[in-house]
């Protein structure tokens, strides 16, 4: 249910503080979370700006996580202590892990709505699943900046009231009233009238199509792959089809430079493995401040996106993946290389029932000279080995025991380790406090010797495979 009608004016110039959400002593207290995905950061800064310019305190990750702040746990703040949290809605978005950690964590402590603690914003046309088509909310996509401020602050004005009476006397309805102007912005840019800039590029009104580095053409977007996007495409050099995954880099420029340094490292050891179930890489290209890797054509799906559609799959069904998997494991430790990055979204299942591997974004090698250290953990919540966790870079074990984690995610049809919040994620897995196995059957024993146990104490790859093989026949 979305609300898109008129506009409660003149509401917003002082904000009613609600007083449901006590401060306590010493602590610190928002009215608002924004959570949002890096490609909808323009989008939250906006908003952020619009709420405190109206007296609104706001805790946003693009401006209040700063050197030094521990990001985990500001955002474990801001679930806790902000007295909504504001869901920036966007295919991005509503695809995000950490989104939905973020919005769930919002709605299991108000799940009728009493107090409005989630806050649904679409910023682009979305269909919202689920539980979420039951939460009403507001859109603010092809919007005037103008209107959209005024819309913003007038339902945030509203959910604050509880209540959508406006403050003065409805406009007789007979009678034609424009909208007034407001002062020309000087905050961020607005983000907003995106329909056009949400079409592939070879679907815009130019009717041009783009090519890629003065060779890949691109064609009908695939799929997402996390935050990803992969399109079809071609390469008119060698008249070959290819896929063509646009990387999303960061828009600070520290994290962005790292980032870019793992992802050139991940191309690198891409092209060291030779094995069937690899996916080959042919190119990486840089233009306009735009980032591609251009990959052999994958006609598929994720293994994230089998199961969201088509629900768990069967216990040899997910035994004969993994047993293709191990085998490619076998070749990357083989090469000297560790993926650190394997996920449902890294597995594709073709059409013709293939299985492959990609997205070594952040594989590392002992083949190379170490890369510098951030302080970040690289990786996805629920899918990091301990280890890895607590501080170490991981080994060929570490990639086992994501591949568990991975494959506990196909056969039960969610992750392994439960929490509101990423923080609380990385907590239960390194304190082995995972779900318990309900569909799994005889997988649950292999799985469990992986997932259960220390690093130095696990299953080899080798054992893992022949188990596999049994339960995959």
């Amino acid at each position: 249910m979305e609300l898109g009608g008129p506009i409660d004016r003149g509401s917003s110039a002082e904000p009613p503080r609600d007083r449901s959400f006590p401060r306590a002593a010493g602590d610190e207290h928002w009215d608002f979370f924004i959570s949002y995905t890096t490609e909808d950061r323009q989008w939250a800064e906006w908003i952020a700006w619009q709420l405190e310019d109206a007296g609104y305190e706001i805790l946003v990750q693009a401006w209040d996580f700063v050197p030094g702040s521990h990001w985990t746990r500001r955002m474990d703040d801001g679930l806790r202590r902000a007295a909504r949290t504001i869901a920036l809605f966007s295919r991005a978005y509503l695809r995000s892990v950490y989104g939905q950690q973020e919005w769930e964590a919002a709605l299991r402590d108000d799940p009728r709505g009493l107090v409005r603690k989630l806050v649904p914003i679409r910023i682009e046309n979305c269909h919202r699943p689920g539980i979420l088509g039951g939460v009403v909310s507001f859109d603010l996509f092809e919007l005037s900046p103008e209107d959209a401020r005024e819309r913003l602050l007038g339902q945030i004005a509203i959910v604050v009231r509880g209540r959508a009476k406006p403050t003065a006397e409805p406009a007789f309805p007979g009678t034609l009233t424009l909208p007034g102007s407001l002062p020309p912005a000087t905050e961020p840019e607005f983000p907003g009238l995106r329909s056009t800039s949400n079409l592939p590029p070879s679907r815009r009104s130019t009717g041009e199509t783009r090519v890629i580095a003065g060779r890949y053409r691109l064609g009908e977007p695939l799929r997402r792959e996390g935050g990803n996007i992969v399109w079809r495409g071609e390469d008119e050099k060698v008249q070959r089809p290819v896929s063509i995954k646009e990387i999303r880099l960061p828009v600070d420029r520290r994290n962005r430079d790292v980032v870019l340094e793992h992802l050139l490292h991940g191309v690198r050891a891409h092209n060291r493995v030779h094995d069937g179930a690899v996916v080959s890489v042919f190119d990486f290209a840089a233009e306009a401040n735009r980032y591609w890797i251009i990959f052999e054509m994958i006609d598929g799906n994720t293994l994230a996106d089998i199961v969201r559609l088509d629900g768990p799959l069967t216990p040899a069904e997910v035994a004969a993946i993994g047993l293709t998997i191990s085998d490619a494991l076998h070749a990357i430790h083989s090469a000297g290389i560790i993926h650190r990055n394997l996920t449902p979204t890294s597995i594709l299942v073709q059409r013709d029932g293939r299985v492959r591997l990609t997205d070594f974004g952040i594989a590392s090698s002992d083949l190379s000279t170490t890369l510098t250290g951030t302080g970040e953990l690289l990786g996805t919540p629920g899918y990091i080995a301990p280890e890895r966790i607590r501080g170490s870079s991981g080994t060929p074990s570490s990639d086992l025991w994501e591949l568990a984690a991975t494959l506990y995610f196909a056969v039960e049809g969610q992750p392994a380790y439960e929490g509101a919040e990423t923080y609380a994620i990385l907590t239960a897995t390194v304190e082995a406090r995972r779900r318990l196995f309900c569909r799994a059957g005889p997988l649950g024993m292999v799985l469990s010797s992986i997932l259960d146990a220390s690093a130095e104490n696990r299953s080899s790859l080798q054992e893992i495979s022949r188990h596999l093989a049994l339960i995959a026949k």
